[in-house]
């Protein structure tokens, strides 16, 4: 009798908190990448031709990157992403994770944030090859528009890619360590999310008494 007594009270506890948190948004989705260096790279190591200080980057690129979010709260979310984007001569491979706060106007989010994470370039020039790692460090603003199974994002970020470690080859293919590669950076990205974002709107349950709130849930898409 006690031991029934106890599962019963157990469920009941479950059940209860269950039906007041609030439903768990996330989201996974592709995004659409792009980028541009607003000062040259400079490649410096000890005994590099002088011309390797100027090494060519080129300025823009552009690519596509998988994404992932979670909301925390309404209110704070985390991101992660895979991507990869490809310029004149070069490519870039970058991993990074975010937080952002979201503002919500109805069905729109304004998100403040930023992400941080590691990336790695490659580039060549007259027949030269740049291979260094970096530590993206950008701030982001932007919005999202969604409904309760998909959400469209459009981002704007400015940051500072902290040159790691590199690798620098000549046409000889003889390699010398390099640092360099580093660069303030502004760019912007488009994702389209499927998930689960449930709106904010809450009703009053008046079958259940009075004053008890209640998040209304979504109805699956046929």
């Amino acid at each position: 009798m006690t031991r029934r007594l106890l599962w019963t009270m157990t469920i009941g506890c479950l059940a209860a908190g269950s039906a007041a948190a609030a439903p768990l948004r996330w989201g996974v989705g592709p995004s659409l990448l792009t980028g541009y260096q607003l000062a040259p790279v400079d490649a410096r190591a000890p005994g590099l031709p002088q011309d390797v200080e100027d090494f060519d980057w080129g300025s823009f690129t552009a690519g596509v990157g998988g994404s992932g979010l979670i909301y925390l709260q309404p209110r704070h979310r985390l991101t992660a992403q895979l991507g990869v984007q490809f310029g004149w001569q070069s490519q870039r491979l970058s991993l990074l994770a975010g937080y952002h706060y979201a503002l919500p106007f109805g069905p729109v989010d304004l998100l403040f944030g930023g992400r941080l994470g590691g990336a790695t370039h490659w580039a060549q020039d007259d027949g030269s090859r740049l291979r260094v790692g970096q530590m993206p460090l950008q701030a982001e603003t932007g919005f999202i528009y969604r409904d309760p199974w998909r959400a469209y994002e459009f981002t704007v970020h400015a940051g500072y890619d902290v040159p790691l470690a590199g690798v620098w080859t000549n046409p000889d293919d003889f390699r010398t360590p390099a640092k360099g590669g580093g660069w303030w950076r502004v760019g912007g990205e488009f994702t389209v999310w499927f998930g689960r974002f449930v709106p904010d709107k809450v009703r009053k349950d008046t079958a259940e008494g009075k004053g008890r709130r209640r998040v209304q849930e979504p109805v699956a898409p046929r």
